[in-house]
C-alpha cells in the first residue's frame, strides 16, 4: 500500500489529512464511531457535567475542610484554608483529567 507521505513524513498533495487522538489507531472502526454517535444527546454531555460538579464540590470540600481546621484546630487562619482550597484543585483536576483521558479512549 502506497503512503500518501512522502520519504519525510510530510503529507503529499490531495493526500487527507488525518486529525484527532483517533486517527493513527487501526482498531478503530467505523460501527465504533457509530455506536458513540448514537443516543440522546444527554448521554452525551453527562460526562462534562460530572466532571463540572466534582471540580466544585472539590473545592468547596477543600475549602470547608481548611476552614475547619483553621477555627478549630490549629488557630491559622488563612493558611489550612488555602491549603484546602488548592488540595481541591488539584483533587478535582486529577479526577477531571483521569475521566476526560478514559473519554477520549472510548
Amino acid at each position: 500500500m502506497k503512503s500518501p507521505h512522502d520519504a519525510n513524513g510530510v503529507a503529499s498533495a490531495g493526500a487527507p489529512i488525518q486529525q484527532g487522538l483517533m486517527a493513527d489507531r487501526d482498531d478503530f472502526t467505523d460501527e465504533e464511531t457509530d455506536a458513540q454517535d448514537k443516543g440522546p444527546l444527554w448521554h452525551r454531555g453527562v460526562g462534562v457535567l460530572a466532571v463540572s460538579w466534582v471540580m466544585a464540590l472539590a473545592i468547596l470540600a477543600g475549602w470547608f475542610a481548611g476552614w475547619l481546621l483553621d477555627r478549630n484546630v490549629t488557630g491559622t487562619f488563612p493558611l489550612m484554608t488555602i491549603l484546602g482550597v488548592l488540595a481541591g484543585i488539584i483533587g478535582g483536576g486529577w479526577y477531571s483529567y483521569r475521566t476526560i483521558m478514559r473519554g477520549l479512549r472510548r
